[in-house]
């Protein structure tokens, strides 16, 4: 029930958060020592910054690399769209309480656990660190990733910067085969070079304690991903140093068709650790033991895959590739400038609503 819960609140947030921004309290939790300086002035600039998220404020010039190494809203406060790229987390919880602060060497550390609150149960959405610099009058707030329990190492080969724990090692010849895929990328899709920071580990919680938590909702060594465009950042789980997918996303993200963004995505560089060859397999499987399973033109029905990928995901990525094998780059790159799914569906296919059905089903046959 929970990890249907999870994964639908990404889609209809407004629905599944029925909650009050205003309403929302930053709660000291009994025991907590608040009795120093440090500790009175780190509260108050917290609840600053969190009044300030209400109110939809600028707040980069609260944290010390701010917007001056950040172009997007996403990664100068690397906790707040780290469950939701929607919605903060700030938001997203209707409880926000403080668990401990700790003072050293002039930095105050605060420990929040943040609630989602139904009739019938809570929910944590994320426990999280925030580091408030005192070494001088202005208080800031320094990156998590100043304060990690294990040593990361960078190692860079072409465009992108390899970050990982040191006691990973690292595949020189993946990277190359990623490097190298890019380039084809960048040569037949006209984009220029980008500088890519690409930050990978096997375990969930070194990605997540990098962005600022102890613990983050949904956590899962599944092999995943999420890239931000603009700051030309990828975090991936599991997945080594050959991960296409988020690239891509760093790319050709800005191509107008958003309906078609992450079946491009699959297309190129497979999803949750398989390629895209092998999610047609499972999709074939998926047909044979659910022979009644209807896809509609205008609301495409979703269901899991046994491996996990939804199947309006792999529809997305079938067609992309369809439309590659028809008409080519060409083809690809004209499907990918349509304004929507819909569109590209009556320029490429001319399918009907009342034949769309068969024949999504006849190209998984076919594939």
């Amino acid at each position: 029930m929970m990890k249907k819960l999870i994964c639908s609140c990404f889609l209809t947030l407004n629905l599944l958060f029925p909650f009050n921004v205003q309403s929302q309290k930053l709660v000291i939790n009994p025991g907590v020592d608040t009795s120093s300086t440090y500790a009175k002035r780190a509260i108050a600039f917290y609840s600053k910054y969190l009044d300030a998220i209400k109110k939809n404020e600028n707040v980069s010039t609260f944290w010390k690399e701010g917007k001056e190494k950040y172009q997007t809203k996403y990664l100068v406060d690397p906790i707040a769209y780290a469950v939701n790229k929607q919605m903060s987390i700030y938001k997203m919880a209707d409880a926000q309480t403080i668990l401990s602060i700790n003072v050293k060497d002039n930095i105050v550390s605060i420990k929040t656990i943040f609630n989602w609150i139904t009739k019938d149960e809570i929910t944590t959405l994320g426990i999280t660190n925030h580091y408030i610099d005192f070494s001088s009058q202005k208080l800031l707030f320094l990156s998590p990733s100043n304060f990690q329990q294990k040593k990361w190492h960078v190692d860079r080969v072409d465009n992108i910067f390899f970050h990982h724990p040191e006691d990973i090692i690292f595949h020189k010849n993946k990277a190359q085969e990623l490097c190298k895929s890019v380039k084809t990328i960048q040569e037949d899709w006209g984009v220029k070079e980008i500088q890519i920071n690409y930050f990978y580990s096997d375990e969930a919680e070194d990605i997540e304690q990098l962005r600022g938590f102890d613990f983050k909702v949904a956590r899962s060594n599944r092999p995943s991903g999420i890239a931000y465009q603009g700051d030309n950042v990828v975090y991936c789980i599991g997945l080594g140093e050959n991960y296409l997918h988020e690239i891509i996303h760093l790319y050709l993200g800005f191509l107008p068709n958003e309906d078609l963004q992450e079946g491009l995505a699959i297309f190129y560089g497979g999803s949750i650790g398989l390629s895209f060859e092998q999610h047609k397999e499972e999709a074939k499987k998926f047909l044979i033991a659910n022979p009644n399973f209807n896809f509609e033109k205008n609301k495409l029905n979703d269901a899991e895959l046994s491996n996990g990928l939804s199947m309006s995901r792999f529809v997305e990525a079938l067609l992309c590739d369809t439309i590659y094998k028809k008409s080519g780059l060409l083809g690809l790159k004209n499907a990918m400038n349509y304004p929507n799914l819909n569109t590209a569906l009556d320029k490429e296919f001319d399918v009907d609503t009342m034949n769309f059905d068969k024949f999504i089903k006849a190209l998984i046959i076919k594939s």
